[in-house]
């Protein structure tokens, strides 16, 4: 034998070894073990009878009694179990609901609210400063699957998130103690220890952990009233680094559903599991042996709530229907606009799990709305939501660099402290509910253009790398 031709023999024998051994080492897709897909029950108790029956109830120290149904299992080809990077994070691709953003309703705390939070344990590297700003766009999606959703009942509804005074979403960051993150029983306990506990509260949890693809507090009880449980909180749901962002549907709106009161035993379509099985849908899929599943909606509704609208979410539900007679999420007082539940536009306490609608004043033919922000690298984009009539929008843009000498570097944009600096350039977008651009303008301040509008609820962002402050004047038909 050719001496050349042995040694390479050797080496691609040498090669395929190595293979095998990688391929042991890492599990062929679907091949992944319970414990990899996140079906996690430490911490959980099974209970036959009494409250929780048929459920699991998590072992928490204060507060009413907590059920769930237990862990939702990941995707069969994302192991949970693993550390994603910001990098991996930040390139999470997004669907159709991907030009949500969160809205500005009322004073941002009144009434009853979804906080977000972010919760890292001691003995992990916290990454909130890169992770904040991307919760903060996976809200936005979750709005916009929300609103998609109900329009598609010919209806408007929007996630009544805790927000800022600028209007940007409010993130808690919490550190947990380092067995904090270890079950969901740990991470409500420490999170209640910690104050939260409103019972006009949902608490959507982005944990920095890799126990769980994600979890939720499920609210039982079917009643169509405004005193259903769901209607109530605190109730707690979390999702770790494994399914955040998913390009498929997004679990942290998943689980949020769960403590909203989706999907009932009595539902249609109920998979007997709190899941329904008629899909493509945010909130089907067979969480048992025996459920079947069918396919009514397109795939690309799987960002989306409710495949046909008679399980769990319809904003106009026919009368004598399911929806119309038992618990129907859309009119759940933590979105806007819940029909005969207070879930208004703003205003109210913060206690008691109720919000106050407030009294109609007439408004002039036009108006004038004035907001303010800063922007930084950052936080380069800032967003605010405004109800409109139809005609004519008029957008003024006025900036200028913040900071001492003018809050920039000198001859980069944005800077400041000598002639040769350049002045500072945004972008300004009027964004429809689907998060298409119906106009535009980039340019020095001051920045304007109109736009023609139907009657609606639009989305004003203000784009731009520089330290800038602003103050944004938009004149409109009044809605």
């Amino acid at each position: 034998m050719d001496r050349r031709i042995g040694v390479g023999l050797v080496v691609l024998s040498l090669a395929l070894g190595l293979l095998a051994v990688s391929a042991q080492a890492q599990p062929p897709k679907g091949n992944l073990s319970p414990r990899q897909r996140g079906l996690n029950y430490a911490g959980l108790n099974a209970k036959s009878g009494g409250h929780c029956e048929g459920l699991y109830r998590v072992e928490t120290g204060k507060g009413p009694i907590s059920c769930t149904h237990g862990p939702d299992r990941g995707p069969i080809d994302v192991d949970v179990t693993e550390q994603r990077s910001v990098a991996d994070l930040a390139d999470t691709a997004t669907g159709p609901s991907s030009g949500g953003s969160v809205q500005c309703i009322g004073d941002g705390t009144g009434g009853s609210r979804v906080q977000a939070i972010y919760a890292v344990a001691s003995d992990r590297a916290n990454r909130a400063a890169d992770i904040v700003p991307l919760i903060q766009g996976w809200a936005g999606q979750m709005d916009g699957a929300v609103n998609q959703s109900a329009a598609e009942t010919g209806g408007e509804r929007h996630l009544r998130f805790v927000t800022k005074s600028d209007c940007s979403l409010d993130v808690a960051t919490v550190t947990l103690s380092a067995t904090g993150d270890d079950t969901f029983a740990n991470t409500i306990n420490e999170l209640q220890a910690k104050g939260f506990t409103k019972t006009d509260r949902k608490y959507l949890v982005w944990a920095d952990a890799v126990v769980y693809c994600g979890i939720g507090q499920v609210t039982g009880g079917d009643t169509a009233s405004s005193t259903n449980p769901a209607n109530l909180g605190p109730n707690f749901a979390r999702v770790d680094t494994g399914c955040w962002g998913r390009t498929d549907h997004l679990s942290e709106l998943h689980e949020l559903m769960h403590t909203l009161g989706a999907v009932q035993l009595s539902a249609p379509h109920t998979t007997g599991g709190y899941h329904c099985s008629d899909d493509s849908d945010v909130m089907c899929y067979p969480d048992g042996v025996n459920v079947t599943m069918t396919f009514p909606c397109a795939s690309s509704h799987e960002w989306l709530l409710d495949c046909n609208h008679d399980d769990y979410f319809a904003t106009s539900p026919a009368t004598g229907s399911y929806l119309d007679t038992h618990w129907n999420v859309a009119n759940s007082v933590f979105l806007t606009g819940g029909s005969g539940s207070g879930g208004g536009t703003g205003g109210g306490s913060d206690g008691g799990g109720t919000t106050t609608t407030p009294t109609p004043t007439p408004t002039p033919t036009i108006t004038t709305s004035t907001l303010t922000g800063s922007l930084s690298n950052k936080k380069p984009v800032k967003r605010f939501a405004l109800t409109v009539g139809s005609g004519t929008a008029a957008n003024a843009l006025t900036f200028s660099s913040s900071g001492s000498g003018g809050g920039g570097v000198k001859g980069k944009p944005g800077g400041g402290g000598g002639s040769t600096s350049t002045p500072p350039s945004l972008q300004l977008r009027v964004l429809a509910p689907d998060g298409s651009a119906l106009a535009a303008g980039t340019g020095p301040s001051v920045l304007r253009f109109a736009s023609t509008l139907p009657a609606g609820t639009y989305t004003w962002e203000v784009v731009g790398t520089s330290s800038v402050s602003f103050t944004l004047i938009v004149t409109y038909a009044a809605p």
